[in-house]
């Protein structure tokens, strides 16, 4: 069987790209997306069998016609700026993304949505111009994550701060050096995160990263070296 999670301590990771851009609706760097999927949640997830589960949404409906969507949203949300996640941030974070003015990467994805609305702060709708079996699957993307409004408009945005409400909350992005992110005590899926902390450290020389684990700089890295996996094992 599997052992109890021990809660504490700060993961240290070897990365090899720099995320560059932090806000999620207007990158789709893999570097990006690795640290969005830390601090971001969207209505819901993708699960491992690639089905989408809920996530931010507890459940939906699907209209005969395959042309509406209705989610109920989870209660007890908050963002890391401490405001509770309601439906109009839903509405704001999916317009925003599919506004031409953003310039998301990610607008391909909102394509077949007609309309967004809130009845109510629990309760999203969204309205197809056509059925489209893969739009769950569509929200499950990276970039279709929900943001606050407010954290949108002050200077620099999304892009020099993260403001989600999944279980990492943003410290300090300091360009090809590292990404610092702490927990979230107040993540409704307690009792997680278990760690304290997640430290990503941007590593792109291949030796170097793979130095970095052996020495004990790291307790992990990504995209490891084809040459190295030998003596790694």
């Amino acid at each position: 069987s599997d052992a109890a999670p021990v809660a504490g301590g700060t993961i240290h990771v070897g990365v090899q790209g720099d995320p560059t851009e932090l806000d999620p609706h207007l990158s789709n760097l893999a570097a990006t997306e690795l640290v969005v999927d830390l601090v971001y949640e969207g209505l819901v997830r993708i699960g491992p069998d690639l089905v989408p589960q809920p996530s931010l949404a507890t459940s939906w409906t699907i209209s005969d016609d395959g042309l509406t969507y209705t989610f109920d949203l989870r209660e007890g949300v908050t963002f890391h700026n401490g405001r509770a996640m309601v439906a109009g941030d839903v509405v704001y974070s999916i317009e925003r993304v599919m506004d031409p003015e953003t310039a998301s990467p990610w607008s391909p994805y909102t394509a077949r949505v007609a309309g967004v609305e809130a009845p109510d702060d629990l309760t999203v709708v969204i309205t197809l111009d056509a059925p489209d079996a893969s739009f769950l699957a569509a929200l499950g993307r990276r970039g279709l994550v929900i943001v606050p409004e407010e954290a949108v408009a002050v200077e620099g945005g999304l892009s020099q701060q993260m403001v989600g409400t999944g279980p990492f909350t943003f410290t300090s992005y300091v360009p090809n050096t590292s990404v610092v992110l702490g927990r979230n005590a107040e993540y409704w899926d307690a009792p997680k995160p278990y760690l304290d902390g997640v430290e990503l450290q941007i590593v792109p020389d291949d030796t170097a990263r793979t130095t970095a684990l052996v020495q004990g700089a790291v307790d992990l890295i990504e995209a490891v070296p084809h040459k190295d996996l030998e003596m790694l094992e």
